[in-house]
């Protein structure tokens, strides 16, 4: 808002003293701290019967806001007093002091942000990376049990087909913590909505396929023979998981 000092009307006074309007208008700069500039913006002066009340107060304001010299007697050589105002202690509520320091705080933030998020990024491919070899270990786990059961003998079998059910069911546990590891992320179900592509790493069906194999009858029966030709038929699937592992990890992850 701004003010407006009228000295058109005195009211029948003798008029206002130079020293009056210096300490009125000069204060504003020497006392309140305002600079030239924000005292003219905010105080207008008028003042039509005489003028001379406009020149007294820029005078007063050019005053106090401009270095003072002054020569001081008796001395010959001319000494220079530098008068600096000090200026208005900045108000901590006010917006304006902080806010030079925005756009760097900005950038920071986000240079925090990017760092975090490409360290989360290369600590979840680690961590489905191993969790591809877990799988894959697995895998190689439950061919061996799977081959050691058909083969095994009478005596043996009991126990041998319970080890290899026990491999098949960690194998499957495996594959199913695979895929729901893999299947996070908005931005792969986004690009998933727009373009078809692969959404996680997924054999569940396929260690499905594998137990179908390996366990299919007369896998359970304590009469049968050793029978070794299942074994070729678990190797290609498993083999084939193994592939199909590597191949979705490549295209998810490069």
């Amino acid at each position: 808002m701004r003010s407006l000092v009228n000295f058109s009307r005195t009211n029948g006074s003798s008029g206002i003293g130079s020293s009056f309007l210096d300490e009125a208008f000069g204060g504003l700069v020497r006392s309140e701290g305002m600079s030239r500039q924000e005292v003219r913006r905010r105080v207008r002066v008028m003042s039509n019967l005489d003028l001379s009340y406009l020149s007294t107060v820029s005078e007063a304001i050019d005053q106090m806001a401009n270095s003072v010299t002054i020569d001081v007697a008796p001395f010959a050589a001319k000494q220079i007093f530098e008068l600096q105002l000090e200026p208005r202690p900045p108000n901590w509520t006010d917006v304006s002091v902080y806010a030079p320091t925005f756009p760097g705080l900005a950038v920071a933030i986000l240079g925090l942000w990017i760092a975090h998020r490409f360290t989360v990024a290369r600590d979840r491919r680690k961590e489905i990376l191993e969790l591809c070899e877990d799988t894959k270990a697995a895998l190689i786990e439950a061919e061996s049990a799977c081959t050691k059961a058909w083969l095994s003998s009478q005596a043996e079998r009991a126990a041998s087909v319970a080890e290899a059910k026990s491999k098949l069911q960690a194998l499957g546990i495996t594959a199913t913590d695979l895929r729901r590891r893999t299947g996070k992320g908005v931005l792969r179900r986004l690009k998933y909505l727009v373009v078809d592509c692969l959404m996680a790493v997924d054999v569940v069906n396929d260690v499905g396929g594998l137990r179908d194999i390996a366990t299919n009858d007369p896998f359970d029966s304590t009469t049968r023979q050793p029978d070794g030709a299942r074994i070729a038929d678990i190797s290609a699937k498993v083999s084939e998981i193994q592939a199909k592992v590597n191949m979705q990890v490549h295209e998810l992850f490069g």
